[in-house]
């Protein structure tokens, strides 16, 4: 079996690039098997893992419950011929627990969802044009790349976070991350009750891209969290820890248009294991009051590292919310360093920290094996 890094025949080396732009020798390195919140790679190194998989890993890897259930459905099959029943039940309980929604449609990532929230609010308003606030997958609409025709580019406007647009134009849609993947910037008070009066008064949809802060910051989402609902929402990554699986949700008589001629169906969009999957994780989340004992660890996480950086004289700080940190350095080249040497102790934490329910049932290994790995990054860190 091959153990080493060989790209030739990968472009870039993955099929996801930000599981390629780690540091020090994660760089290099191939998974090979992980367990709860410990990661191997195929050299036989254990890491600590707070990547979680980019985010969808909420309970932690191979979580008995979530396998379980998995296992259960492959026993019956996967790939059907008709719908299943899980489509349905999963769809109420989606309905019971977010605000917005009263119907929902599955797909397999974040970005096909969001892909078909844009198709939807396009369809509603007879509109073309949509405002986007933040970073919301591959498709053409909503990414800059080589290779998407200018008159596509034209048909997207990006809206810088915490401004509001001062256009009455008609806009198909507002996209926006309630809380900036990337940066871990909060909206600040009443910029989304904003948003949403001014789509309001223009009838644009307000689209909320949940994929980050779904069944991470809240089971109902950051529209829960923060008291505003949009008209359409989507969802991926902790909803089934770490199956594929995404969501796009929202009120009726938007919804309804998938019935009048708008076009959203593939072939895995309803796939049994993912839902299986989100069906389990969905339970311990709500049985075990998992996001506030992963809160709990993130108080506890933020705390000791801003302490420890404040004792050395090291201006770094943690954003976001507790379920998900992103560090912030005042000086970029430390900011590296750190990252660098933090590396080497085997800990999977390039600049931000997607918190698991593993981790709270082992804080205080975990606590420690950071606070270690903490200690080289910081020497490193002054060093500079």
């Amino acid at each position: 079996m091959r153990t080493c890094m060989d790209t030739s025949h990968t472009p870039s080396g993955t099929q996801t690039y930000s599981k390629r732009r780690m540091p020090g020798p994660a760089r290099e390195a191939f998974a090979d098997h992980a367990v709860n919140c410990w990661l191997w790679d195929t050299q036989g190194n254990c890491w600590l893992d707070f990547v979680a998989g980019l985010g969808p890993v909420i309970l932690g890897h191979r979580y008995p419950e979530v396998e379980n259930a998995v296992r259960r459905q492959l026993g019956k099959g996967n790939c059907f011929s008709l719908p299943t029943l899980l489509e349905e039940q999963i769809a109420e309980r989606l309905a019971r627990l977010i605000p917005c929604t009263e119907q929902t449609r599955f797909l397999k990532n974040g970005a096909d969802a969001l892909e078909a929230a844009v198709r939807v609010a396009r369809a509603v308003t007879g509109r073309d044009l949509v405002l986007r606030c933040g970073y919301h997958g591959m498709h053409d609409w909503c990414i800059e790349s080589r290779g998407i025709p200018a008159d596509v580019r034209q048909l997207t406007v990006p809206l810088p976070y915490h401004t509001l647009p001062n256009t009455t134009h008609p806009y198909a849609a507002l996209v926006i991350e309630p809380v900036v993947a990337s940066t871990g910037i909060f909206p600040q008070d009443g910029y989304l009750e904003s948003l949403r009066a001014w789509c309001d008064k223009q009838g644009t949809l307000l689209v909320f891209d949940e994929a980050v802060t779904g069944f991470r910051m809240h089971l109902g989402g950051a529209q829960t969290y923060f008291g505003v609902t949009p008209d359409l929402a989507c969802f991926s990554k902790a909803m089934a820890n770490g199956y594929p699986i995404s969501a796009l949700c929202g009120k009726r008589e938007y919804m309804q248009t998938l019935e009048q001629g708008v076009f959203v169906s593939t072939t895995f969009g309803g796939d049994p294991v993912g839902l299986a999957a989100a069906a389990a994780t969905i339970d311990v989340l709500e049985s075990e009051d998992v996001l506030t004992k992963i809160g709990a660890f993130g108080a506890r996480l933020k705390a000791a590292y801003e302490d420890t950086a404040r004792t050395l004289g090291l201006d770094t700080w943690l954003v976001g919310y507790p379920q998900r940190w992103l560090a912030r350095w005042a000086n970029p080249t430390q900011e590296s360093a750190f990252n660098e040497a933090v590396a080497t102790a085997h800990v999977l934490a390039p600049g931000y920290y997607n918190c698991m329910y593993a981790h709270c049932l082992q804080q205080e290994e975990v606590l420690g094996h950071l606070a270690d790995a903490w200690t080289l990054g910081f020497q490193a860190a002054r060093s500079i």
